[in-house]
């Protein structure tokens, strides 16, 4: 039986307890045997921001994961060399793995907007989708319509909002406010002792 293996993509600037708990949340409701954590390189929306340091992101989230079997680290965006586009790491990892069914994770917000990806079409043979969402959110007939249309396989899970960002939090350090409660103890030891977030972040050559 193939396993099946959820993906959570992400900036991780810094990872927090509300991408954890979607994680977890995502692998009981769709009986997921993994859920992979994969950081991106030089994300396409974020290219005129900055953005920590890749090796940082990375090893905040080996210390966010440590404790958690069922969830891991991926790192093969960071590798990539350019842009970094969901259909080409899905491609690349069912070509690593193709006894592996993937649940991509995303917010609704983005799942709405799946057909207008780069390599829409291909990217919905790659995997199957899940949409985030909180209780109440109306997920319209017509965006269902074009989803359908290009192909998507996509399930919606509802999830508690939990009100963290990870901007929220390099604010807070920036203001010298404590983070405890939003980020997992090791990222939070990480952070003082890099000294990341106190005025920019620690920018520096992703690859």
């Amino acid at each position: 039986m193939p396993q099946r293996v959820g993906i959570l993509g992400g900036t991780f600037d810094p990872i927090h307890k509300a991408h954890l708990e979607c994680a977890e949340r995502v692998y009981h409701a769709c009986n997921l045997d993994h859920v992979l954590f994969l950081p991106a390189a030089v994300p396409v929306f974020k290219k005129n921001q900055q953005v920590t340091d890749g090796l940082m992101r990375k090893e905040m989230c080996e210390g966010a994961l440590q404790d958690k079997p069922h969830f891991s680290l991926c790192t093969l965006e960071l590798e990539r060399q350019g842009d970094t586009y969901t259909v080409d790491t899905l491609e690349e990892l069912t070509l690593r793995y193709p006894d592996v069914t993937f649940f991509f994770i995303v917010g609704m917000d983005a799942l709405v907007t799946l057909p207008l990806w780069k390599d829409a079409d291909r990217l919905a043979q790659l995997a199957q989708f899940v949409g985030v969402t909180r209780p109440g959110y109306e997920f319209d007939a017509a965006a269902q319509r074009r989803l359908d249309e290009r192909g998507f396989r996509y399930e919606v899970v509802e999830i508690e909002p939990m009100t963290i960002s990870s901007t929220q939090i390099r604010q807070r350090v920036a203001q010298g406010l404590p983070i405890e409660d939003f980020v997992p103890d090791a990222v939070c030891a990480y952070i003082a002792e890099k000294g990341l977030y106190r005025t920019s972040p620690q920018v520096c050559a992703l690859h």
